[in-house]
């Protein structure tokens, strides 16, 4: 019984731990916060451009506006405690970014994913 209970708190434990360090996001991301401030301020596409280079695409709307697509990839990793000992472990990630400019080439909306 009480290793039951011992598995039990273990599993509970682990599962709070791996929540905590991959679950709940709460606020802005520093991605969100720049791409608000950017829609905001009716920022050129250009800045972005110049700080994460060519985008990987590029389309036209029927309506003049114009999509830029960014994909980033990107790591994480941490320890599962619910293995005992811990094991680490890490994983692959595609950040993607679709960034909307209207005529004037200024940023009107954005969306991303996996970032």
């Amino acid at each position: 019984m009480f290793a039951n209970i011992r598995l039990y708190s273990v599993s509970v434990l682990s599962m709070a731990l791996l929540f905590m360090q991959n679950g709940c996001h709460r606020g802005s991301s520093a991605l969100q916060l720049k791409l608000d401030s950017a829609v905001e301020r009716k920022a050129l596409i250009d800045e972005r451009i110049v700080e994460w280079g060519a985008p990987d695409s590029k389309a036209l709307l029927s309506d003049g506006r114009v999509v830029y697509t960014w994909k980033m990839p990107w790591t994480n990793s941490g320890v599962n405690y619910a293995v005992q000992g811990g094991q680490a472990y890490s994983s692959q990630h595609l950040c993607t970014v679709a960034i909307t400019v209207i005529s004037d080439n200024t940023v009107q909306s954005y969306n991303y994913r996996d970032c």
